[in-house]
């Protein structure tokens, strides 16, 4: 099921919610991909172009981290490396895999793999941000 993007996961900052929102449009296609357990090369392309496209945005959400002076950036940063290495080694696990029974057995677990790697990240760590970044305009950067 696909995730939809709710009001209530906005911090309040367009840049920040922009790329949110695109991460999820991301996930949601790999759920589509995986529709089609055959199509390994193109799995393995969406994976990577979210993996490329949430590096950018942990470098942008940590630049306004910077830029506001947020407290807990550090934490933030080191949570941003760990969700970047799940990912390797969900593409390194994919990568390995040898027949598109294998992909279609683990379907469900990789798409609740980037599921929570989002929403817990976004709901919880994220959300943290959302004070410092209300009394700035939305389009702060």
């Amino acid at each position: 099921m696909a995730i939809i993007w709710r009001k209530g996961m906005s911090v309040g900052n367009d840049i920040i919610d922009h790329d949110h929102h695109f991460m999820i449009n991301f996930i949601n296609t790999i759920e589509l991909v995986l529709q089609k357990p055959e199509e390994k090369k193109m799995l393995l392309a969406v994976i990577e172009q979210l993996r490329d496209y949430a590096g950018k945005h942990f470098r942008r959400e940590e630049a306004i981290q910077r830029r506001i002076q947020y407290p807990h950036s550090i934490h933030h940063k080191n949570e941003h490396t760990l969700l970047l290495k799940e990912i390797d080694n969900l593409i390194l696990e994919i990568d390995a895999t040898k027949s598109a029974e294998e992909i279609a057995k683990r379907s469900t677990d990789i798409i609740d793999i980037l599921r929570n790697w989002l929403i817990n990240h976004v709901l919880k760590e994220d959300m943290k941000l959302k004070p410092y970044l209300e009394i700035l305009p939305r389009a702060f950067s």
